[in-house]
């Protein structure tokens, strides 16, 4: 499991826009680390964004996968991401 774990990135994301809840889903799979759902969801707070639904999941192979719902200041769905790009700088830096 370790020799997985040294040749895994160290993150994955995802985004998809979900038309059936309204919003924006951001995946995130990384080392699960205390402190890690935390700050991406202060990360997503400062790039403006409004989480209206998360979930954490801890895996048994030591990696954990945090799952957003999120709208942007309107209360809408992202549509282009590079339209804001304090979105992805924010996420950068945590």
């Amino acid at each position: 499991m370790e020799a997985a774990r040294a040749s895994a990135p160290p993150i994955a994301v995802s985004i998809t826009t979900e038309e059936r809840f309204g919003a924006t889903e951001l995946a995130v799979c990384a080392l699960d680390q205390p402190g890690v759902f935390a700050r991406l969801a202060g990360a997503l707070s400062l790039a403006h964004l409004n989480i209206v639904g998360a979930k954490a999941f801890s895996l048994a192979n030591g990696y954990a996968v945090d799952v957003f719902q999120v709208h942007d200041i309107q209360q809408q769905p992202l549509t282009d991401l590079s339209r804001d790009p304090q979105a992805g700088s924010a996420m950068e830096q945590r």
